[in-house]
């Protein structure tokens, strides 16, 4: 969790770094006072070099956006965690595939592959398919939600990750919504 001084030397960055971002001193106050609690659950360096990589990619005048800013820390984690892009993954499940090995389970590059892999039914299934660009478009479809899963939770604010747990502990089996 972000300290008050990174989230000051933040705010710092961001002003100094678009000086016509036009933010009167009330405004100014108001808006580093809503980027600082929507982006303290950051730790400190995450934030800083967010903020960073924010700064260097953003196009306009302005600010940047809190989201881009939270997308810059999801960026940041991925390649951290050697996420490869679903092309590469896929690329991985195709050597496995035409390699015929049956030795599981596999040495992939990242663990999202084996997640992804066993979504789309196993290697073995895969194996047997008989329509491969059927199959590399599923991977890659759910690639892509396997990804966004992890972005929402490097970006979700710990108050909102709070409520959608505190909901889940609320729900009621599956089958009592069957009943009549």
């Amino acid at each position: 969790m972000a300290n008050k001084d990174t989230l000051k030397k933040m705010w710092a960055l961001l002003v100094e770094s678009f000086p016509n971002a036009k933010l009167s001193e009330d405004k100014g106050k108001t808006t580093s006072l809503v980027y600082a609690k929507q982006l303290a659950h950051l730790d400190d360096e995450l934030l800083e070099k967010a903020t960073l990589q924010a700064i260097a990619t953003h196009d306009f005048a302005s600010l940047p956006t809190i989201a881009h800013i939270l997308q810059c820390a999801a960026q940041i984690v991925a390649a951290q965690n050697n996420m490869p892009d679903a092309f590469s993954a896929w690329g991985e499940v195709y050597k496995a595939l035409t390699r015929g090995s049956t030795r599981l389970p596999l040495p992939w590059t990242h663990p999202a592959i084996e997640v992804v892999v066993g979504q789309l039914g196993g290697l073995n299934y895969l194996r047997e398919s008989d329509n491969l660009v059927a199959d590399r478009a599923r991977f890659i479809e759910a690639w892509g939600v396997i990804v966004d899963r992890g972005t929402q939770e490097v970006i979700r604010p710990p108050a909102v990750r709070g409520y959608i747990e505190g909901k889940r502990q609320g729900l009621q089996p599956a089958a009592s919504y069957l009943q009549p």
